[in-house]
């Protein structure tokens, strides 16, 4: 019984039609597939959606021209108690997780304890060693990167705060 079984349902499998293969559901627009072919052009460098920000330098040193210091006595006493010992600490805490971010940084470095007008200093400081000493520090901290940032960027942060980064006074 169970052979004819078997024979029964091959000889009706040979006498059905062709199954065709699968195709779209009916009604459902059909997917093209997109063909993907080398181009000889190069990708577009199109910037108009991401304008580039602005060189860091100019603005912290701008930001100092104007406002002379911006940090307040309060500022000035927490540095100096802080002092230079911490400065490098301070900076690497704050900049290094917001890679040199100007507003990250910024905020971070009144979480210290510095107020927020004094902190953009700090800000500008990360932004501007980012921008112009990038590839010195890239390897993280070395003599390199620590005179690229001190010859590009302590200048304007030392008249943004009134510090001196050298001997760590207000």
């Amino acid at each position: 019984a169970e052979a004819a079984a078997t024979a029964t349902a091959a000889v009706a499998a040979a006498s059905a039609p062709a199954a065709k293969p699968p195709g779209p559901r009916p009604g459902a627009a059909a997917q093209e597939r997109p063909s993907v072919r080398p181009s000889s052009t190069p990708p577009s460098t199109d910037t108009t959606t991401t304008p580039a920000p602005a060189p860091a330098p100019a603005v912290v040193i701008a930001e100092a021209e104007t406002d002379k210091t911006r940090c307040i006595s309060s500022d000035g006493g927490l540095f100096t108690s802080r002092g230079k010992e911490l400065f490098g600490s301070d900076m690497k805490g704050c900049s290094t997780p917001c890679w040199g971010r100007e507003a990250c940084t910024s905020s971070c470095v009144a979480n210290i304890g510095y107020s927020k007008s004094c902190s953009r200093c700090f800000g500008g400081l990360a932004s501007c060693s980012a921008g112009n000493c990038m590839w010195q520090c890239m390897g993280g901290e070395n003599q390199g990167c620590r005179d690229c940032a001190k010859n590009h960027c302590r200048p304007s942060f030392e008249a943004c705060t009134g510090f001196n980064t050298e001997d760590g006074t207000a």
